[in-house]
C-alpha cells in the first residue's frame, strides 16, 4: 500500500521517498535501486526543501510566463522587497512575459536562512493576487486537466477578432468580477483601456485576463456572454454550449440586455468541458 502511494501526492516523491530510505537504515535500498543517487544531506533538512522548491517553480515556468501579471502580485510578496522596483520596471518597459522571468531569477535566488517560509509566502501571495489556477499548480491540487485547458485558450484564440469587434467590455466586466475570472485589478484596468483608448483595445485586454485566474473560466465567460446579450458570439465559439443558467444572472440584474422568457435549458456536454 505505501508503494502504490507514494507519487499521488507531491511533485519530486522520488526524490524525498529515496533521501527518507538513506535517512532512516536503508542506503542498500537507494543503491539498488537507482546507484547514481546523491542526496547531498544527511538528514531531512530545510536544504532539501529549498532545493524541492525551487525545482517545482522551473518545471513550471512556463506557466507562470504566460499568465502572471507581476505587478498584481508583488503587493503581497514583501519577501521580494528589494527586488520589486526592477520586476515592475521589467514590466513597465517590455512586457508581463519579461517581467515573469525576472521574478523567477529573484525566486531562484532567495536564501532561504534569510527568508524562512519563503515559498509558503509565494503560494499565499497568488491566492491573495487571485492566481488561484498558479497557486493549485504548485501545490499539486489542480482539478482540471491543463491539456483541456490549453484547448479551451485555443478555441477563444481562434474567435479572437470576432470578440475584438463586437464585445463592449463594460456590458460583461460585473459579471466576470463577480464569478471571479477577473479580480479587481484587471477589472479597473480594462475600464480604463475602454475610457482612453476604446473598446477594441479593451476587448483584448479583457480576453488576455480571462483564463489567468479561475479554472473552469471558460464556461463562466460564455455564461456571461450568454447573460449579456452576446448569444450570437456564443453560438459562434461553441455551437454545443448550453449554460442553463442565463435566466439566474439576468434575474440578478447582472446587465442583461436579453432574458431567456422564462425558459430554462438542460446543460450539455461542451467541446471545452
Amino acid at each position: 500500500m505505501l508503494i502504490d502511494r507514494i507519487y499521488r501526492h507531491k511533485p519530486g516523491w522520488y526524490r524525498d521517498f529515496l533521501e527518507v530510505l538513506e535517512a532512516t537504515g536503508y542506503e542498500h535500498l537507494v543503491k539498488e535501486i537507482d546507484p547514481d543517487f546523491v542526496s547531498g544531506m544527511e538528514t531531512l533538512g530545510e536544504e532539501n526543501r529549498q532545493f524541492s522548491h525551487k525545482e517545482l517553480l522551473r518545471v513550471f515556468e512556463p506557466a507562470f510566463v504566460m499568465n502572471l501579471i507581476p505587478s498584481h502580485l508583488l503587493p503581497f510578496c514583501p519577501f521580494l522587497r528589494e527586488s520589486q522596483h526592477a520586476i515592475l520596471r521589467a514590466e513597465r518597459t517590455s512586457s508581463p512575459q519579461k517581467a515573469v522571468m525576472e521574478l523567477f531569477e529573484k525566486l531562484q535566488a532567495v536564501d532561504e536562512v534569510k527568508e524562512p517560509g519563503w515559498f509558503q509566502s509565494f503560494l499565499d501571495a497568488l491566492e491573495s493576487a487571485e492566481f488561484f489556477t498558479l497557486a493549485n499548480l504548485l501545490q499539486d491540487t489542480l482539478t482540471h486537466s491543463p491539456e483541456t485547458d490549453e484547448n479551451c485558450k485555443h478555441i477563444i484564440n481562434v474567435f479572437t477578432p470576432l470578440l475584438y469587434e463586437n464585445i463592449i467590455p463594460r456590458d460583461v466586466l460585473p459579471n466576470l468580477f463577480a464569478k471571479g475570472v477577473i479580480n479587481q485589478s484587471d477589472k479597473e484596468e480594462i475600464m480604463a483601456e475602454e475610457t482612453n483608448h476604446g473598446s477594441q483595445t479593451a476587448a483584448q485586454m479583457l480576453i488576455d485576463r480571462i483564463y489567468r485566474h479561475k479554472p473552469g473560466w471558460y464556461r463562466d465567460f460564455l455564461e456571461v456572454l450568454e447573460a449579456t446579450g452576446y448569444e450570437h458570439l456564443v453560438k459562434e465559439i461553441d455551437p454545443d454550449f448550453v449554460s442553463g443558467v442565463k435566466e439566474t444572472l439576468d434575474a440578478d440584474g447582472a446587465n442583461g440586455s436579453g432574458g431567456n422568457n422564462g425558459r430554462k435549458t438542460e446543460k450539455t456536454a461542451s467541446i471545452c468541458l
